[in-house]
């Protein structure tokens, strides 16, 4: 799996292989970091690029950056899904403000069923 970041200015690209991530430089072709990762089925980048999601059939990983996008992200929260996860999704960009200021929502679905998820992956419906 590949996922660009979405500011051009930083020109990286991350690489999920074989249960890893892997940062590379699209200028320069060089390896960044990389770090261990359950990335098997999904990876997404969002929050202007400071927060990484990945997640193989029954497990979602939350990263962040902590504003150091050069460092190996931390781990912020593990989710066991009660379902198998087919599809990810998260909003990309938190509303600015109101009562779902600075919030990200998280969808896991399976065919016909799903679980929506907010902040540190905390169930919601």
């Amino acid at each position: 799996m590949l996922q660009l970041a979405s500011q051009v200015p930083l020109n990286v690209v991350f690489v999920a292989m074989g249960g890893k991530v892997y940062k590379y430089d699209l200028v320069t072709k060089e390896l960044l970091f990389e770090f261990n990762t359950y990335a098997h089925s999904h990876m997404i980048l969002y929050d202007l690029d400071d927060k990484f999601l990945v997640a193989d059939s029954k497990q979602v990983r939350l990263w962040d950056f902590f504003n150091h996008k050069e460092e190996v992200p931390e781990l912020v929260t593990v989710l066991e899904s009660p379902i198998k996860i087919d599809c990810l999704k998260v909003n990309l960009i938190a509303e600015a403000d109101g009562d779902r200021a600075n919030v990200f929502y998280y969808i896991v679905a399976c065919k016909d069923e799903f679980k929506v998820y907010y902040g540190r992956l905390d169930i919601l419906l």
